[in-house]
């Protein structure tokens, strides 16, 4: 659409606003929604308020990581004591064998000690 504006003194102005409504878009970020087609740099601001990730591809606030990590090293130290804890039962059942083995062969030269006597 083109629009002309004139000045008191008389001189006109004449622009296209479709062209300039388009200078305007590539220039600023619009607050409901917008698409960026360059590199956002923040020099050295920050971004605020972020919600948690419902989606892969969203950016994450420090709260959800940190939650996120403090998670993951409970997960991992409740694994590694569920492991300790399966291969302690594991030695206790392997003593178990191992005593039962030897109380066998005690039992055993017993055994072969009173034939020999007789």
């Amino acid at each position: 659409m083109n629009t002309i504006l004139t000045h008191f003194s008389g001189k006109t102005l004449s622009f296209n606003t479709d062209d300039v409504l388009d200078q305007v878009e590539a220039n600023f970020i619009n607050e409901r929604g917008d698409k960026m087609r360059g590199n956002l740099n923040m020099n050295g601001n920050k971004i605020i308020n972020v919600s948690n990730p419902i989606n892969n591809n969203e950016v994450v606030n420090k709260e959800y990581n940190d939650r996120q990590i403090k998670d993951f090293k409970y997960d991992l130290k409740n694994l590694q004591i569920k492991k300790i804890k399966q291969q302690k039962m594991k030695l206790q059942l392997l003593e178990k064998i191992l005593l039962k083995t030897l109380q066998l062969k005690k039992k055993k030269l017993k055994i072969k000690l009173l034939i020999k006597i007789m």
